[in-house]
């Protein structure tokens, strides 16, 4: 399930080897598309925004508004990790749908301001999110075992962050995190939430590894100059969008429980029903699961 981005089986192996080598101290992941599924969290809630504007403002804002947050209506999914929506913060994203109702829909200024602090709702922390894997748990409990801390670095604000973490039950194993409307927050890709990460925990950039969907992501793994970017397929980024950026590109995060240097007693210690990694466990899943 691991695809070099370089079509280079021996560099993608030397790649995986210097990693059971040297010292990795520190996996920092991103949320949406990396842990949970994004368009189970993303659509439903563009699909409402778009219903609201179009009560408010009439049909044409249907496309309008569609198009400022790159988002396919009829498909139900945001368009590529180019969406405003695959990168940006909410504030970012309700300033772009304010000018959106300004410029495209021919709204003086305080009337764009006015509609969009009456359609503009954040993302509902009730709905339970769609993990990518059943294996999130084993994976952080095997990261804390071998002394490999975690970290968290989102757009999202924190709120939903904190809720969706404790949903998938991981909340307990996350040593640091950032999100979106945190005061320290700079955007990816800019390395400063990983770097101040880094400092916060005591990890050099060089043993640590970034996991995330799109080249936000990534970039922000490569202007750190961390030991490792690692591309995942579970969200809004393809293997060419991903492909500029990554070291490794993988199906999703369960592949880290192979690419990491973590020992296969930990893994089993901590492997859990419902884990198709140890499909000789069995179970019900407390989750519903991105398919």
């Amino acid at each position: 399930n691991v695809l070099n981005p370089r079509s280079d089986l021996e560099s993608l192996n030397s790649q995986t080897c210097q990693l059971h080598e040297h010292a990795v101290k520190l996996v920092i992941f991103d949320k949406d598309g990396t842990l949970i599924s994004f368009d189970s969290t993303w659509s439903k809630w563009a699909d409402d925004l778009i219903a609201r504007c179009v009560a408010r403002c009439g049909p044409r804002a249907h496309d309008a508004i569609a198009d400022c947050l790159g988002y396919d209506a009829a498909d139900g999914r945001v368009k590529g990790e180019t969406s405003i929506m695959a990168w940006a913060a909410q504030p970012l994203i309700r300033a772009a749908v304010q000018r959106c109702v300004q410029e495209d829909l021919g709204f003086s200024e305080s009337e764009a301001k006015d509609i969009t602090n009456e359609v503009w709702m954040e993302a509902d922390v009730d709905d339970t999110p769609v993990a990518v894997s059943r294996c999130t748990r084993t994976l952080f409990n095997s990261l804390r075992e071998s002394g490999i801390k975690v970290g968290v670095c989102t757009s999202d604000a924190r709120i939903p962050t904190d809720v969706h973490l404790a949903r998938l039950g991981v909340d307990d194993l996350v040593d640091a995190s950032v999100c979106g409307d945190d005061f320290v927050n700079v955007p990816k890709p800019a390395a400063d939430n990983a770097l101040n990460m880094c400092r916060q925990l005591g990890v050099s950039p060089s043993e640590t590894v970034v996991v995330g969907d799109t080249n936000a992501d990534l970039g922000m793994g490569k202007n750190a100059r961390l030991g490792l970017s690692v591309g995942v397929l579970s969200g809004v980024g393809k293997t060419s969008d991903l492909r500029p950026k990554a070291d490794i590109i993988t199906e999703n995060v369960d592949s880290l429980l192979d690419i990491l240097p973590i020992h296969p007693s930990i893994k089993s210690k901590f492997a859990k029903p419902g884990c198709p990694l140890f499909p000789e466990m069995s179970g019900p899943a407390k989750l519903k699961f991105q398919e």
